[in-house]
This record gives structure tokens, sequence and C-alpha cells, in this order.
């Protein structure tokens, strides 16, 4: 989705029931989570199929798109507990670089806090607060060229 350019210039119906050219964070998460229908910049039907595994529960899970500086401090990536085991995302969730997103070096995480339990003899897998297991996956891209969807300015 990022890497053609389909998040960046999708228009879907967001869940308050508006509509949004290039996904928000929200919506990239539903789209996940859930699987969306949207246009494309052409005006074609798109739909963006659920992509994470049934056993794992959207609410546990954080997203982090960000073009890449080259400079790990620069990226400011942290993630804390809010209740529960909901994650949130203190990172960012940036699809552009300067008003560019073709042709950009892209960093999305995804970050899942697993419930875990207490096994035999004291086994505890958890390597958070709450119980929990955080699992973190990294894709590192470059975004292919795009063309926008019509009335927007940056893509």
């Amino acid at each position: 989705m990022m890497m053609t350019g389909q998040a960046q210039t999708a228009t879907v119906t967001n869940a308050s029931g508006g509509t949004d050219v290039g996904m928000s964070a929200a919506d990239f998460k539903t789209a996940i989570c859930s699987g969306l229908r949207g246009k494309d910049a052409s005006g074609a039907t798109i739909n963006f199929a659920k992509m994470l595994p049934p056993f794992l529960t959207c609410s546990h899970l954080g997203i982090n798109v960000t073009p890449v500086n080259y400079s790990p401090a620069s990226l400011g990536l942290t993630y804390t507990q809010t209740g529960g085991a909901q994650v949130a995302n203190t990172g960012t969730y940036i699809t552009q670089n300067g008003g560019q997103g073709q042709n950009q070096i892209m960093m999305v995480q995804l970050v899942y806090d697993w419930p875990t339990f207490g096994g035999l003899m004291g086994l505890n897998l958890a390597n958070e607060g709450n119980g929990t297991r955080r699992l973190v996956a990294t894709s590192v891209f470059t975004t292919e060229a795009y063309s926008c969807a019509a009335g927007q300015t940056s893509c």
C-alpha cells in the first residue's frame, strides 16, 4: 500500500463517514486490521484486504510510518503503554517528506503487545510492565513513482 502510493492517494471513507484523500493513520490501521475499500488516483475501485491474522487483536497494534533520515536518533520512536494492552505510538504517521511522498525511503513499523501468561517453573516471556511481550516488525523501502489523486496538491 505505502510502497506503491496507494495509501497516499486512495480516497477512502473514514470512521466518521467523511472522505479522506490519502489514508490517515486511522485509515491505514483499519486497512491492516479489517480491510478497506476506496478509489485509486484514477477513480477505479480498490480493495485493501485484511492483513492482520485472526489470532491477533487490532487494539494491541500500534503503527509508525515515517520517512527515513538515516539517523536513528532523528526518528524519535517511542512506544508507551496506555492502560490494558493498548499500544500508544508516540512516533509519527508521515507519508511525505517535504510535501513529496514519491521515491522516498520510508520505514513502516507495526508494534504488537502480545498478552503472555506465566508458565511452568516461573517461565515468563513478558518484557513489558503490564505482562505483555512487545513484538516489532519493521520494513524499510523506497516508494515508487505514482500519480496523485485528483485535487491532491501533494502526495
